[in-house]
């Protein structure tokens, strides 16, 4: 199935953050400075919103660090950086004091629009930790290089399962929050359930959207988008169809609605992959710039700034992970020889051809200065990735993953990326870094770049 502009490029270019350019490749100098300026002053208005113990008031820590980590590439938090250190800390103690039955004092999230309608009080006692807003804590404390499974004796991702089963409950009753929650269990590599994946396509409407408005379809496109990228599940129609309802909900100004509503469609369709030429994002972006106060925030409250920082670097908060966490307690080596670094690397098969997309993801480690055809074969002895290639003069080609083979009389062959760079070199010549994303995709001489 092809997936309007492509499911295979929306794969690539969601694995590859594009933070040097707001608005792709074609950015103008003007809008880049701009964005980055803009960035700067919100960074250092929130920072000078800190209370006294290094958190935020009315609950919103774990918000504030997930979208720092999420729009600097996951390098704003530093161990070696004690106000980084100090401030997942609180996080953590604040997270602790609400798991014990004993939240901190809050007050009403009512700053951006679908924040009214999330945080609202039903009939029955809020709860402080729907799996909604337990989904903030946990991609946070992810990213930040804790367990979330084990944290402080608490298996965060066994009790956000439970709770989405609940749905819909109290006030964990619509798809903004059932959204993050599956976009939490995504981001982290933990297993997303199909039936999650069902409730969401049950709830989409006919146009594609979802009840609540457009930043709910936002959430929904940035957590599918996710889901297609490091899953095997099947979310490619319910996924076109949320994308198609988010373009068409462009103004003739060029908005998407409120500031809310701009930054999480600006996030939603970066994470896409949709080509920014195809939805004017130079014109939200200005929309978007144009209010920030002269404190550097956006808004009346906190949480508008913090849902505008992705978008001011080109990111979106389903590209939160825990890369920049340090390995250096992990062996350096599993071969037994003990003096070789190890270096992790991904690797993902597609074939659109025939409406198949994504055949399998997977993660290894390997020996720095291994090229990409011995890590192929570490990963078809751990797993079940099957492929086949020839060898020749020119070093190993490959002809066949998954059953599916090379055609040259079809003109159709194995063509491979590092995240969205075509390689220049075979299987043999090249040798993946640390953090390499490869992609195997099933293309035709004429798509290849």
């Amino acid at each position: 199935m092809k997936f309007g502009w492509s499911i295979g490029i929306l794969v690539l270019t969601i694995a590859c953050r594009a933070v040097a350019n707001v608005c792709g490749p074609d950015t103008s100098g003007q809008l880049q400075s701009a964005a980055a300026q803009a960035y700067d002053k919100a960074v250092d208005w929130l920072k000078s919103q800190q209370n006294d113990q290094y958190g935020w008031d009315q609950g919103i820590t774990p918000r504030v660090v997930m979208s720092l980590q999420a729009s600097s590439d996951n390098s704003w938090y530093n161990e070696d950086d004690l106000l980084s250190e100090i401030t997942v800390k609180q996080m953590e103690n604040e997270l602790l004091q609400t798991l014990s039955h004993k939240p901190c004092k809050s007050g009403s999230d009512s700053s951006a629009s679908q924040e009214s309608s999330e945080e609202a009080d039903g009939p029955t006692p809020r709860d402080p930790l729907t799996a909604g807003r337990l989904a903030y804590p946990i991609m946070a404390l992810h990213s930040t290089c804790r367990d979330v499974t084990d944290f402080h004796g608490h298996d965060l991702i066994d009790l956000i399962n439970r709770k989405i089963m609940r749905y819909p409950e109290g006030d964990f009753n619509h798809f903004y929050q059932y959204g993050f929650a599956v976009l939490a269990l995504c981001t982290t590599g933990s297993v997303v359930k199909q039936e999650y994946i069902d409730e969401i396509r049950n709830g989409q409407h006919e146009d594609g959207g979802f009840t609540i408005g457009t930043d709910v379809t936002a959430i929904v496109v940035m957590a599918l988008s996710c889901v297609h990228d490091k899953t095997s599940l099947d979310v490619d129609e319910t996924l076109q169809k949320a994308v198609d309802n988010l373009l068409a909900s462009q103004k003739d100004d060029g908005s998407f609605g409120n500031i809310n509503t701009n930054s999480l469609v600006v996030q939603a369709l970066s994470a896409a992959g949709i080509n920014q030429s195809n939805w004017q994002c130079s014109d939200v972006m200005k929309h978007i710039l144009a209010k920030q106060q002269t404190s550097g925030a956006f808004g009346l409250q906190a949480l508008t700034t913090v849902q505008v920082l992705p978008s001011l670097t080109g990111a979106n908060f389903g590209q939160i992970d825990d890369s920049a966490c340090s390995s250096d307690e992990e062996p350096t080596d599993d071969t037994g020889d003990g003096g070789d670094q190890l270096i992790s690397m991904s690797l993902t098969v597609i074939d659109d051809t025939n409406g198949s997309g994504q055949l399998g993801s997977f993660q290894t480690s390997i020996v720095e200065g291994t090229n990409l055809y011995n890590a192929m074969v570490k990963i078809q002895d751990e797993t079940n990735f099957e492929f086949q290639a020839s060898s020749g003069a020119w070093g190993h080609y490959i002809e066949m993953i998954f059953g599916v083979w090379a055609d040259p009389s079809q003109e159709l062959f194995w063509a491979i990326y590092n995240y969205t760079e075509p390689l220049q070199t075979g299987v043999d010549s090249y040798f993946p870094e640390n953090n390499d994303h490869i992609y195997f995709k099933y293309i035709s001489y004429s798509e290849c770049c």
